[in-house]
């Protein structure tokens, strides 16, 4: 196993129809997407994705997709990207997998707790 995927779309989609996907699929309430030169109309077939913090693969992403769907990309690593970037936040790229995650976890036999955001918030103080 490796830290994300490559895969490809059944069809072609453009750039703004497939992040407006990935958003909607994610249930996230926001992405950011670095276009790389390209533009809403470019078409993408080939996609990279890596659930959490993708940053440090998006060197090995070049030449072999279209777009590279992730989470918790920097700045300067979002400018310098030669390829466009969908970044779906770390929560909203990583929570799909914990279904799967149960059920692998299920053949295991053991007592499974959800811990719903709601009941177990973390909670922020800014210090001045």
């Amino acid at each position: 196993y490796g830290l994300g995927l490559i895969g490809e779309l059944s069809e072609e989609k453009t750039l703004q129809d497939f992040a407006q996907s990935v958003k909607k699929n994610l249930k996230a309430p926001f992405i950011k997407l670095w276009k790389a030169g390209n533009t809403d109309t470019s078409k993408v077939k080939r996609i990279a994705i890596c659930g959490g913090s993708g940053s440090s693969l998006v060197g090995k992403i070049y030449g072999r997709a279209d777009v590279f769907v992730s989470g918790d990309f920097t700045y300067h690593t979002i400018l310098d990207s030669k390829i466009p970037i969908i970044d779906a936040g770390h929560f909203y790229t990583e929570y799909p997998v914990l279904e799967n995650l149960q059920e692998m976890l299920s053949d295991f036999d053991l007592e499974i707790t959800e811990l719903n955001m709601n009941e177990h918030e973390i909670k922020s103080e800014i210090v001045l």
